[in-house]
């Protein structure tokens, strides 16, 4: 009898040793299935919002694609923007980083020096810039990988205007840059990469046509901008910035400053100011009041809704302020 019972027991014993390893197996089978899940994933990490947007369009219906932005309702200028201990947790899950290059991501060299495996990439390679004075520069990606990047970009960026994004033209090519570095990336979806570009480009380029039809033969054709946000777009459409300023949320003008700028309004009979959204108009408003001109608050699509359609949606809000602005 008593050997029955200890075979009963031996017996219950291998059938528990035979469901707990049965039930370890289906759960690392499970688990692997989730890491490969996961391993399939590819993070996609932008730089801010107007990378963002671009992103999202151009991954736009991919499953196996997240897009996280690190700068979540960045305020002022991005230059300024210090990493934040969620950003780093996003980059070190991150398989590449958007960015728009031209030097507006200060913090650039030390995402390079702490993040080496990541791959970055520069949405801005082999588009023409505009200095800070307004005028055009072949913008060689190569040579300036050459030199320490960020020594060439001061506070205002250097000698370069990186609010490309705010012409239409460059943003396509933008568009087409990160398209090309996903495709090299994930080479796996490389085409659908490409068309949703291919889709993204012709409703930007629509936009673009759509503007240009829209703002022409305008009543005032010399403005002053507060921020040199809108050098790109006042480019692309033919206004004439009679005088341009980089007035950050912080700074102020010195009153000698604040004479000239007036002086400049009275010489070239100015009568529409442009401030930004991002920014303080109250430097504007005081010209304003001096003056006669007139205040517009301007979006340079730096904040906003997550939302992909976000950019046509601003500019086209944008260009109705212009229409407004420049004619009686």
């Amino acid at each position: 009898m008593k050997n029955q019972k200890m075979k009963k027991l031996s017996l219950l014993a291998v059938i528990i040793i035979v469901i707990s390893v049965a039930s370890y197996g289906l759960t690392a089978m499970l688990n692997n299935d989730k890491t490969s899940e996961k391993d399939d994933t590819i993070t996609i990490a932008t730089s801010f919002y107007p990378i963002y947007i671009a992103a999202l369009n151009v991954t736009a219906g991919m499953e196996n694609v997240k897009v996280e932005n690190l700068m979540q309702n960045q305020q002022g200028c991005l230059h300024d923007y210090q990493l934040t201990t969620e950003n780093m947790r996003t980059l070190e899950g991150a398989d590449a980083l958007i960015i728009n290059g031209a030097g507006m991501e200060a913090f650039l060299d030390d995402i390079k020096t702490n993040y080496k495996s990541l791959d970055i990439i520069d949405s801005s390679e082999d588009i023409s810039l505009l200095t800070i004075t307004g005028e055009e520069h072949d913008h060689d990606h190569e040579e300036e990988a050459d030199h320490d990047h960020e020594e060439e970009h001061d506070h205002d960026h250097g000698d370069y205007n990186a609010h490309l994004w705010l012409d239409p033209a460059r943003y396509e090519k933008q568009i087409q840059n990160i398209a090309d570095g996903l495709a090299k990336l994930d080479p796996e979806h490389s085409e659908t990469y490409k068309n949703n570009a291919k889709d993204y480009i012709t409703k930007v380029a629509a936009l673009e046509e759509e503007m240009k039809a829209e703002i022409k033969e305008f009543d005032y054709n010399n403005v002053i901008i507060f921020h040199n946000s809108m050098e790109y777009l006042c480019k692309a459409l033919g206004i004439n910035v009679a005088y341009s300023l980089n007035v950050d949320g912080d700074a102020s003008l010195s009153a000698g400053d604040v004479a000239t700028v007036i002086e400049e309004v009275k010489e070239n009979d100015v009568k529409v100011l442009f401030s930004e959204k991002q920014y303080e108009a109250s430097i504007a408003d005081r010209i304003a009041s001096e003056t006669g001109a007139k205040v517009y608050v301007f979006d340079s699509l730096v904040t906003g809704e997550n939302d992909k359609n976000a950019y046509l949606d601003g500019m086209r809000k944008n260009m109705e302020l212009l229409k407004t602005a420049l004619y009686k």
